[in-house]
């Protein structure tokens, strides 16, 4: 390759990225920001155990959903690959197939919440923790958001499919906008607590819900006859294959971030042109992680806002330091593990996870015992520190491979 294709340098490639990109990345900030919002609120109930509780019961919903949740990293690929090739018939079976798949998990995964509360709240806090008594009707209402948040997953990956990240955003927003809303009106007006924080969730994932089946049914991406219809085996088996190998990462991870999408569609430049911009994405990653971990560095001041309490501010600074750090790695990591993803790598992916859940489980138990909760983010940058040699050795062979995929193809490659 010619010239540095590494570093961002505008050229019409950056502004490919950007078209695309951008309206994604601001759609999975928006999630965060929305639990800041949570976090927030509960904050100023000014109880330490109700944080903590609706902490632990959030992580124990979230490890859950996406332990199930592997559809959309599998959708996204199928959906792109048919969109691609002008097989918008079978594009649209491919996320009819998803949604019957994705209620059936869905309503397995409330269940579960529902009849084991005690259970799953188990991995994170004793039987005998004073905040279970805030964890336990957070979960419980959370748990009805199961399915409805798991179909709005594929109805994102459709719309990432078909390149559209602009439609996704604006369901988000706009869905969000009303968690936002209700948060401080259930929680305090009608004296919920901490379950009227998991009322407002769940209201806004049936608004993402309806909102994400409408407008695909509208684009003509979902036939309401093929939803009822008994799933075909010949549409499930590149989504049960594809996700077996995703759904090993996904236990390993205990959730599956979602980094880039389907960029590698718009190109038709061959092989050279695949390497340059997997490497362009890459120091898109660099900087974007950078950015955003300097970014949380100088909102370092501001963990007022969200509690009171000054001995939780004290537990919370250098935890926040080394998350803040951590940032410049995940944004490798996630547009990395992204490329791996549009490849079809799934195992690869998986393995690469796998051996970093081990590492940070030796790490954890060290650790923690000599810096405590410090020692928990000390853990997570061993985790990201092996992923991120996992992409790095993807990367290095491709850039050895005697033929890289062809852009158009990256999801094919296994």
């Amino acid at each position: 390759m010619k010239g540095n294709s590494f570093w961002p340098r505008g050229d019409k490639l950056d502004k490919s990225i950007l078209l695309i990109s951008l309206p994604a990345i601001l759609n999975f900030a928006i999630n965060p920001l929305i639990g800041a919002i949570d976090l927030f609120w509960v904050g100023r109930m000014s109880n330490a155990l109700s944080l903590a509780g609706q902490s632990a019961a959030n992580q124990v919903f979230t490890s859950a959903f996406w332990i199930i949740s592997f559809l959309p990293s599998v959708t996204t690929p199928l959906v792109a690959k048919y969109w691609a090739a002008g097989e918008k018939d079978k594009a649209r079976d491919v996320v009819c197939q998803a949604m019957i798949l994705g209620s059936l998990l869905g309503l397995f995964g409330m269940s579960f919440i529902l009849l084991f509360p005690h259970f799953a709240l188990s991995s994170v806090l004793p039987p005998s923790a004073p905040a279970l008594k805030y964890a336990l009707p957070y979960l419980r209402i959370r748990a009805l958001a199961f399915l409805p948040s798991l179909i709005s997953t594929v109805g994102f990956s459709a719309f990432r499919g078909k390149m559209d990240t602009i439609t996704p955003l604006k369901i988000s927003g706009f869905a969000n906008l009303f968690n936002a809303v209700l948060d401080p009106i259930f929680i305090f007006r009608f004296g919920w607590g901490v379950s009227g924080a998991a009322a407002a969730t769940v209201v806004a994932e049936f608004i993402s819900f309806v909102s994400y089946v409408t407008l695909l049914s509208r684009a003509g991406m979902v036939r309401l006859k093929s939803l009822l219809s008994l799933p075909s085996w010949t549409t499930l088996k590149p989504l049960i294959s594809g996700g077996a190998s995703v759904q090993l990462r996904a236990v390993a991870l205990n959730i599956v971030f979602l980094a880039v999408t389907r960029a590698t569609q718009m190109f038709s430049e061959g092989d050279v042109a695949a390497k340059k911009l997997v490497n362009r994405l890459m120091g898109w990653g660099l900087v974007l992680g950078s950015l955003l971990g300097g970014l949380q560095l100088l909102l370092l001041p501001f963990i007022s806002v969200f509690t009171p309490l000054a001995e939780v501010q004290a537990a919370a600074r250098i935890p926040s330091i080394i998350a803040s750090v951590l940032q410049v790695i995940n944004g490798l990591v996630f547009i990395g593990e992204g490329v791996m993803q549009g490849c079809g790598n799934f195992l690869t992916l998986a393995l690469s996870n796998v051996v970093a859940c081990g590492g940070m489980m030796c790490a954890l138990h060290y650790f923690v015992k000599w810096w405590g909760l410090t020692g928990v983010w000390a853990s997570f940058g061993v985790f990201n520190g092996l992923r991120l040699m996992g992409v790095v050795y993807h990367q290095v062979r491709i850039e050895n491979d005697k033929g890289a995929p062809h852009p158009r193809h990256l999801h094919l490659r296994s």
